[in-house]
Formats: structure tokens, sequence, C-alpha cells
């Protein structure tokens, strides 16, 4: 007969997962705050924020010709990143998230559950 679906739909399940395979435009920053209060109990995590910029890449064609189309996403994490680089290829999973600013600025990051280092970025040391 049938099988029983794996994920049961219904009018109220919704779903907010994002995978995304690219590179650190910059370094990661790591952001703390004064009342910061961190769950000893939980996976490793840092004091405060790590926020950094990835750039995902996709081919079009335009006019019988290719081009590269960029992308930048801001990603968050409490995650320590310490150990990321500028130029590394990285996947991240997460959710998307959007929020407004102050000042009234809209914006939308992604909220990352993991960050996995695929390559470490090529470092050029000076001759």
């Amino acid at each position: 007969m049938f099988k029983k679906p794996l994920v049961q739909f219904t009018r109220r399940t919704f779903y907010n997962r994002v995978t995304l395979v690219g590179r650190l435009g910059k370094d990661p920053e790591h952001l703390t705050f004064k009342n910061n209060n961190t769950n000893s109990n939980t996976e490793p995590e840092s004091d405060g924020l790590w926020k950094f910029s990835l750039v995902t890449n996709k081919n079009v064609k335009e006019n019988d010709e290719w081009k590269e189309i960029a992308t930048w996403h801001t990603v968050e994490t409490k995650r320590k990143l310490g150990y990321l680089h500028k130029g590394a290829l990285v996947i991240v999973e997460g959710e998307i998230y959007n929020w407004v600013s102050k000042e009234g600025k809209y914006g939308t990051s992604i909220k990352a559950k993991s960050v996995n280092l695929i390559q470490n970025a090529q470092r050029h040391d000076p001759e």
C-alpha cells in the first residue's frame, strides 16, 4: 500500500532552512555584549556572537556570454570561528531571518547552526 511520509505537513507547518557553500569575504568578527548569558551545558559556543560575510557565485548566460553573479550574505553564529580566515571555503547551514535596525533599516541575515570548513584560505607569503 502507501508508505507514511517522513514529514507530515499541516497548515501550521513551516520550514526555514538554508545551506550555502561559499567563501568568506573577510575574517570573522567577534562581538561581545555586556550582559551576555551563556548556557554552559550547550555545545562549544563562545561568549558573544561571531559575524562574517559570505559570497556565493552562480553563472548565468546573457546574450550568448556567460557571466558570474556574486551574492553576498551576512552570517551570524555563536560557534567559535577563530580558525577561519578571509577566502576560506565553507558550508553554512542555518535559518534565514529578517531584522529592522533602530534607524529603520531592513536586512536579511543567516543564523548559522553549523559552519564547516571545506578548504582553508590560500595564504601568499611575500617573497
